[in-house]
């Protein structure tokens, strides 16, 4: 049997505080509320140290692919002038489509933007 909803989104949480370690991960919405359910999203908040660049962002995405397999991954166009923010949707193929996994990356080093594509994936 696979994992519940809260252990995906513990274990997501888990692997996004070693990838961008050191950085603060806390969960948003019904996760944080304490009120998810199995149809719950996994919103997730990372406060992190590094510039948000797009060699970055690609290690981000084959790390979690890694973990988690194939995945889309949609950047918000609304951050990509923004230096210190970058949301973005993730949809992995092997997990329930309503645990839609939306990452808000929020950093204290700016860099410097607009930010190079592709980041189309």
């Amino acid at each position: 049997m696979g994992a519940t909803q809260q252990e995906f989104a513990t274990g997501l949480r888990n692997r996004l505080m070693e990838f961008f370690h050191p950085c603060e991960v806390d969960f948003r919405g019904d996760l944080r509320a304490g009120s998810a359910d199995e149809w719950s999203d996994v919103s997730v908040v990372v406060r992190l140290d590094c510039p948000l660049t797009a060699g970055c962002l690609a290690s981000l995405e084959a790390a979690l692919s890694g973990c988690y397999g194939p995945a889309c991954f949609r950047y918000n166009p609304k951050d990509l002038a923004d230096p210190v923010r970058q949301s973005l949707r993730v949809s992995f193929y092997g997990q329930p489509v309503f645990w839609q996994v939306t990452l808000i990356l929020t950093s204290s080093a700016p860099t410097p933007r607009p930010l190079a594509l592709p980041l189309e994936t």
